[in-house]
């Protein structure tokens, strides 16, 4: 329940840094957002083992909401930010606020995978499972310190002379755009790093939770390392026809490849994830610069609250919960398939 809300509360997080973005620049509202998921992710390492009262679990589910709202008005800000600091290589810097992602993705896993093989499950259920929470805290401090220095290129208020409404009669096609494209971003990413942990172990019974994780893990690193590299050739060749090099890959291999997945042992598993992760590294290196670019400067807050996050909501949290945890016999393969169509389709439209 308090990862459902977490993913809930996006939307609305979205919408109102959206705005603030757009209002009083990226940095001012990155440095709130990284403030604020370092108080959450603290209280919920500190809070107590069994949570017996009322004040307790309203804490728990707060700090969730809080980070729900963070990462929301959090990540839209490194996107744009990062984009318009590229210069003449957008794709290659955009790609670089997904590698920051990752690698904390990639280091809570690492973590996990290390607590279940070092740590007995009694001493792991009474404060193993507060380690990750009290690691990224620190991480969390260390990177407010370096955003703090970041210069801000955009102007430091905005009167907002064009609102949400205004912005969804004038770019509808824009945003319908990037929120069909950032569906299968958001739908294969999470299905491939978040969940697959929980599909290859609990749901298929497949390999022991430690192997799920160790595989993760492994594609993470070749999906942290595959991003620059993909930015660098969006660059070249053009973002566009990256995507649409990138759907084409996940519109072949993705619903063959989960269906495939139950007969194959861990290396099998690993080999066809490795593919999902260099298809996703494509896709991702190239999408934060197309999303940016889609807008005015002064939309672009905005824009992404509409289109990104409510797509990342939708697709990446709560279809995958719903194919993974409550028994829908769903080839997950079937909604990155759907959603890798109408990106082909669209983006032919768009030429």
């Amino acid at each position: 329940m308090a990862y459902i809300i977490s993913y809930g509360v996006k939307p609305f997080g979205a919408v109102a840094f959206g705005q603030l973005i757009d209002a009083y620049g990226r940095k001012k509202i990155l440095l709130i957002t990284t403030f604020l998921m370092t108080i959450a992710t603290a209280t919920i390492g500190l809070l107590p083992l069994n949570i017996s009262n009322a004040y307790q679990w309203g804490a728990l589910f707060g700090c969730r909401i809080i980070q729900g709202l963070s990462i929301s008005g959090e990540f839209s800000t490194a996107i744009i930010m990062a984009v318009e600091q590229g210069g003449k290589r957008p794709a290659f810097f955009g790609s670089m606020a997904f590698v920051g992602g990752s690698m904390g993705l990639l280091f809570a896993n690492f973590s996990i995978f290390l607590l279940l093989n070092f740590t007995p499950h009694e001493q792991m259920i009474q404060y193993g499972w507060r380690i990750p929470f009290l690691i990224s805290t620190f991480f969390w401090l260390i990177l407010f310190m370096i955003r703090n220095n970041i210069d801000d290129i955009t102007p430091t208020k905005n009167l907002m002379r064009e609102g949400m409404r205004d912005l969804v009669t004038s770019q509808k096609r824009a945003l319908a755009n990037v929120f069909i494209i950032s569906s299968l971003s958001a739908s294969a990413f999470y299905l491939t790093f978040i969940f697959m942990p929980t599909f290859l172990s609990a749901t298929l019974s497949l390999h022991s939770h430690q192997t799920a994780v160790l595989i993760t893990l492994i594609c993470l690193v070749i999906y942290i390392i595959a991003l620059p590299l993909g930015g660098l050739l969006a660059d070249t060749i053009g973002v566009a026809r990256q995507i649409k090099i990138s759907a084409f890959l996940y519109l072949v291999f993705a619903y063959g490849s989960f269906a495939m997945i139950t007969s194959l042992n861990s290396l099998g598993c690993l080999i066809v994830l490795i593919l999902f992760a260099v298809i996703q590294a494509l896709l991702n290196s190239a999408l934060p610069a197309f999303m940016v670019t889609q807008f005015d400067q002064m939309q672009r807050g905005k824009a992404l609250a509409i289109s990104y996050n409510i797509s990342l909501t939708l697709f990446g949290g709560l279809m995958p919960y719903l194919i993974l945890t409550n028994g829908i016999h769903l080839n997950p393969g079937v909604p990155i398939s759907i959603c890798a169509a109408l990106t082909l389709i669209i983006m032919h439209m768009g030429r």
